[in-house]
Order: structure tokens, then sequence, then C-alpha cells
């Protein structure tokens, strides 16, 4: 089986307990996820929010695809927990994909500042003070 994963663990949620795809989706967009399988779900699963959320079964949305097995399996392996232990399960999965969009952003500042200093150049005020602001606000999660 794959390792667990944040995404992963996103989609489980969501799959089991279709009324947080709103919240998910206020936060996570389908583009947040790297592994093409979970990004496809999640974008289906967006894309049909307003369905599910209104009681469709979430695993419909997926009858005609050939994942719709491995996602059955997927909300199938889901604790049973209360809505509220899912709420907040569903809260440090969000601050994880906060979390790693903080990580991306402080790389790509990182690599655009050390290929002006390598060119000779100045770093820019404000290129250097979002670099300490994101290193700052990293080591405070």
């Amino acid at each position: 089986p794959d390792p667990p994963s944040v995404e992963r663990e996103l989609l489980q949620i969501v799959l089991s307990r279709p009324s947080l795809i709103g919240a998910a989706a206020a936060r996570v967009s389908p583009d947040d996820l790297e592994q093409d399988q979970f990004r496809e779900a999640f974008a289906r699963l967006v894309e049909h929010r307003v369905e599910v959320e209104q009681g469709l079964n979430p695993l419909s949305v997926f009858s005609d695809d050939e994942s719709s097995a491995e996602l059955a399996k997927l909300a199938r392996a889901a604790p049973p927990v209360s809505a509220e232990d899912d709420e907040q399960r569903l809260s440090r999965v969000l601050e994880r994909f906060d979390r790693r969009r903080l990580e991306r952003r402080l790389s790509t500042v990182d690599v655009e500042m050390n290929s002006l200093l390598t060119e000779g150049r100045t770093v820019p005020t404000a290129l250097r003070e979002e670099y300490n602001a994101l290193a700052l606000r990293l080591r405070g999660l």
C-alpha cells in the first residue's frame, strides 16, 4: 500500500464525511495536490460539491472511473469517528497543506535570492523581508 500522505488523508476525510467538502475546497485547490490520482479525484469532488453536499454519495461521482474501487477502499478505511473528530482531523490536514504551501514559497524565494546573489545583484528589501517572514512563520507553525 502507498504510504500515508496528506493528500490521501484529505480524500479519505471528504469521501467518508462529504459534508466537509466545502471546508476543504475553501482552503485547498486541486492544484495543491501533487499526486495525479488524488488531484483528479479531489477536482471531481469539488466539481460536484453541491450535489454531494446535498446527499449524493461521493463515490457515485466516480462510478464511470477505473479508480472508483480504490477510492471506495480509501473511504471504507476511514476510522469510525464522530463528526467533530473528523472536523478536527480535517483542520490538521488543512494546516499541513498551508504549511506545505509556505515551504514551497520559501523555497522559491530562496532560489530567487540565491540567483540574484550569484549574478552579483542586490536582493530587493521586499524579497529579503518576505523570506524572513516566511522563515519565521514556518518555525512558529
